[in-house]
């Protein structure tokens, strides 16, 4: 009752709907985009372990995101908000939209058990970026990219991965611990 009244209050709608079997919460405002969270990783998972990707060693002192790519502020309210028990915890992602240029994208930040594992931004209607942003990630620490491919990994022996890849769209992967991830799906 407390949920619906804030709900009212704010102008968020809830909904549930059953994906692949779990069942998934999603509080939005506006028009919903609905999507699957274990799907995404999953999916992700396996274009990750594709033998094409190149694989960097991850050697950024800072993140190096956030001179290139201008994401929505911690502060700010996601569009949707899902949530669904996911091996006994709870799996809470929140989609933020915003453009790059005058490009649409969509960010995604995945929350497992009340901490953040992961970060994706989609980036609409622009190829190019895609390997823009390669090449500006690679000069950081003068890595050969290897531009015959369409994605790359940067990785390190703790787990950490930045994972960017053209899979229609220019789409970046900003994982805290690539170990927790399969672990997660396995």
């Amino acid at each position: 009752m407390l949920n619906a009244i804030k709900n009212l209050f704010s102008g968020r709608t809830t909904v549930q709907k059953t994906l692949n079997g779990r069942i998934c919460t999603y509080h939005y405002t506006g028009k919903p985009a609905f999507f699957d969270p274990v799907q995404m990783l999953t999916d992700f998972n396996f274009r990750y372990q594709d033998k094409q990707v190149q694989r960097l060693p991850y050697r950024f002192q800072s993140d190096p995101i956030l001179g290139l790519v201008s994401l929505p502020a911690d502060s700010e309210n996601p569009a949707v908000t899902c949530r669904l028990n996911f091996n006994k915890k709870v799996l809470e992602v929140n989609r933020f939209v915003f453009k790059i240029s005058s490009s649409p994208a969509s960010h995604y930040r995945f929350y497992y058990d009340g901490e953040e594992i992961l970060r994706f931004t989609r980036i609409y209607q622009m190829a190019s970026y895609h390997q823009n942003l390669g090449l500006k990630l690679a000069s950081v620490h003068k890595d050969n990219l290897d531009l015959s491919r369409s994605q790359w990994s940067w990785e390190n022996e703790g787990g950490k991965v930045l994972f960017l890849e053209n899979f229609g769209y220019p789409q970046l992967w900003d994982i805290r611990n690539i170990n927790h991830i399969k672990n997660m799906i396995s």
